[in-house]
């Protein structure tokens, strides 16, 4: 049996004996014979092209694209029927195929030799395989209607809104991660910091220089109203407000001697006759 490919042009034979004594060849039909071909187990239908004789009692018919074509079908059968004056009838059945088993032979010896022609070891600086890339990306450009790119790019003035960054996102730090200044802290941390800033010796203590630091502040930078230093401030310029005392008035300060906070005018016997005014 015969196996043809889908959608060509194929030649069939076939032979006509006399219906006389059923195996003597008949000859001299020519164009005369008349083939039906069934497509795929369809009717039977009268084909394109006249026959021709051969001899010998043989006879062809090329078959068109469209008889040896069935849509949606990947293999399938197309059967021959002829007949004759005087002949007997005859019957041929062929296989259609999308390929053909040489078709497909020649397909696999192609697969076959690029496979073969895979490198197998890697390429050395010497591989002549490397002509390929003898020229650089940038002898690729167009040598006309072409504008490079600028080399800054400057913002516009107003630039889109971009979505917030959510967990997961991506961050690319600006320096060196530095694993030193997020561990927790150690004794005698806060003494290095410190002996950094102002030198070895300058502080005994993490505990006694920051008590130091609280106590010897001027009491005039405790201003905050409602603050303890405020408030102590305070209670220390009821009980030690510096006066002085002249014939004609007498002047309070605060506890850093420095603001007067009151001034009360006498009369020469020494009793207030004037206003007394005072701020805190």
């Amino acid at each position: 049996m015969r196996v043809i490919e889908q959608q060509t042009t194929p030649t069939l034979l076939f032979l006509l004996v006399a219906s006389t004594d059923h195996f003597t060849p008949l000859t001299g039909l020519g164009s005369a014979p008349v083939v039906t071909l069934s497509k795929n187990g369809g009717t039977f239908t009268a084909a394109t092209n006249a026959v021709s004789e051969v001899g010998n009692g043989w006879y062809k018919i090329i078959l068109t694209a469209a008889e040896t074509y069935s849509a949606g079908v990947t293999g399938w059968d197309l059967a021959l029927h002829a007949t004759g004056a005087g002949a007997d009838p005859t019957d041929r059945l062929v296989v259609v195929e999308l390929a053909t088993v040489s078709n497909i032979d020649t397909e696999v010896d192609a697969i076959q030799t690029a496979v073969a022609a895979v490198p197998t070891t890697p390429l050395l600086a010497a591989d002549t395989r490397l002509n390929n890339l003898d020229a650089a990306v940038s002898s690729r450009l167009p040598t006309s209607g072409y504008t490079a790119p600028p080399a800054t790019v400057t913002l516009a003035a107003s630039q889109p809104d971009y979505a917030p960054a959510k967990a997961g996102d991506a961050m690319n730090l600006t320096i060196a991660y530095n694993a030193a200044k997020t561990a927790a802290p150690t004794t005698g941390m806060i003494d290095s910091a410190l002996t950094a800033m102002h030198g070895s010796g300058s502080w005994v203590s993490d505990s006694a220089n920051i008590a130091g630091a609280v106590w010897d502040t001027a009491a005039t930078a405790h201003a905050t109203n409602g603050s303890f230093g405020y408030y102590l401030k305070r209670i220390f310029g009821w009980m030690f407000w510096r006066k002085d005392v002249t014939t004609s008035q007498i002047k309070t300060y605060d506890t850093d001697n420095t603001t007067v906070l009151g001034t009360q005018t006498l009369t020469g016997d020494g009793t207030t006759t004037s206003s007394v005014s005072k701020s805190v």
